[in-house]
């Protein structure tokens, strides 16, 4: 039918151009799609949060692990120390006072000397396992005295101050040990007060640590403190008199500038 340029369109069913045809396609397609992208963020989003939750698991699981690790290094630890002090109550067949037995699969006597010199010369280490500094230069102690029948003076306290600690290159199993000594009534009580100086060394035997201090001059009686193995802040302190072998004091000392400053 032929259209008389510029005559009105006839009336009937409007028809739809080529852009309407594109809008009308671009809507379907875009209404159909839509659920799909939807589903894969979903699933995408639902796996994003299980591996959260694993992550999240595995967290603790692993700090748990490392937990029981760790408890099973301090057990580990403390059956080697009671097998240790077994080992240490049974006859070493050494001569204790000169030598150390290495204990282990093959037991073997030791020259003391040999101890704490950087070489293991027991093959298991044994020689070399316990040889740090127990009481630095610098450190303070309080003792608590349980009884004292060495004079007549009533004292109830002894305070140790470290002065010097020193490594004798050929003499290392020994180290040389200088002190102050404050001898008291009580801690705070000073109705007897005195200070002694004080030399000697420490015996660093393995689980045996032992501190000598020589007699003042003009004294009889010798000083000594012994640490068991376990607690490097601790020891069990006598005082002897030299020429009768026998046991007129005894104190406990603790390590006090660890903790606390003064």
């Amino acid at each position: 039918v032929a259209i008389t340029p510029g005559a009105p369109l006839s009336r009937g069913k409007p028809r739809y151009t080529m852009d309407k045809g594109c809008l009308l396609l671009i809507f379907c397609v875009g209404v159909l799609a839509h659920p799909i992208y939807g589903s894969d963020n979903y699933v995408l989003n639902n796996q994003q949060s299980r591996l959260d939750t694993l992550k999240e698991d595995f967290t603790e699981f692993r700090t748990k692990f490392q937990n029981k690790f760790n408890e099973a290094e301090e057990i580990e630890e403390k059956v080697n120390d009671y097998k240790q002090r077994l080992t240490n109550m049974e006859p070493s067949g050494c001569n204790d006072r000169y030598e150390l037995q290495c204990g282990g699969k093959y037991r073997k006597c030791l020259s003391r000397l040999l101890t704490c010199d950087t070489f293991d010369d027991c093959g298991n280490g044994f020689d070399e396992s316990q040889c740090e500094t127990y009481t630095p230069s610098g450190s303070k102690w309080d003792g608590t005295v349980i009884y004292n029948h060495c004079s007549n003076s009533k004292v109830g306290y002894i305070g140790m101050t470290i002065q010097n600690y020193k490594t004798v290159y050929y003499f290392r199993p020994f180290p040389e040990v200088a002190a102050e000594l404050q001898l008291r009534s009580g801690k705070e009580d000073y109705t007897f007060s005195k200070v002694v100086s004080a030399t000697g060394w420490m015996d660093l035997k393995p689980y045996e640590h032992v501190l000598y201090f020589h007699p003042p001059e003009g004294n009889d009686l010798v000083f000594t403190c012994e640490f068991d193995g376990v607690d490097a802040d601790k020891c069990h302190g006598r005082i002897m008199r030299r020429t009768a072998g026998t046991t007129c004091a005894e104190f406990y000392m603790e390590r006090t500038d660890r903790y606390h400053t003064e």
